[in-house]
């Protein structure tokens, strides 16, 4: 993977990652919020744990991209012990509306088959999930800011969920039941489809 260096405010970085696990404990500030952006912050927020041995292979393309923008390339990485593995934690977090009043596109969920999965699914702390993050190069006041946002992950293993969602384990990997277009009554394919990871 190699990450292009920033030259310019509203350049974007796609980082698509393997197998990742999702954090989501409130009093680590680790957040989950897909179904609707928070209450506090107005954004939709997933926090990713990243194996150290992807974190190896990420962190120079990630040095490169904070580096070229002036900013402290550590700033949005948290190294934990978690699950009994070293981890880096990436808090991400994307703008539902713009200041126009457009609104942003919510995080997509796929299951492990890579169809659409109802974005009020709960998947608990430390599922396995395979993300794909943008990184976009903001600036105001002559101000470099580093925006990583989510953009869409697929579920591999989901290792708890709250509310009534059908769903089953397939040899060891998370499929959903019911599509989010079928959940919306529209149009879902017979044969697999092949999420963007």
């Amino acid at each position: 993977m190699t990450i292009q260096p920033f030259t310019e405010a509203y350049q974007v970085r796609k980082v698509m990652l393997g197998r990742c696990r999702l954090m989501n404990n409130v009093k680590r500030k680790w957040f989950y919020n897909v179904q609707h952006p928070s209450k506090i912050t107005e954004n939709y927020e997933v926090c990713i744990g990243i194996p150290a041995a992807a974190w190896e292979a990420l962190e120079p393309d990630w040095n490169v991209a904070f580096d070229s923008w002036g900013l402290d390339r550590d700033s949005k990485i948290e190294r934990v012990t978690e699950f009994d593995e070293q981890l880096a934690v990436v808090r991400t977090a994307r703008k539902y509306q713009n200041k126009d009043g457009s609104e942003w596109a919510q995080p997509k969920i796929f299951d492990s088959r890579g169809q659409p999965v109802k974005p009020d699914l709960m998947p608990g702390h430390g599922s396995v999930i395979r993300p794909t993050i943008l990184l976009r190069s903001t600036e105001k006041g002559g101000t470099h800011f580093m925006q990583v946002q989510p953009a869409s992950f697929q579920l591999i293993k989901l290792e708890q969920h709250v509310g009534t969602y059908d769903a089953v384990e397939e040899e060891g990997a998370y499929v959903a039941e019911n599509s989010y277009a079928a959940v919306a009554g529209g149009y879902v394919a017979e044969s697999e489809v092949q999420a963007e990871f």
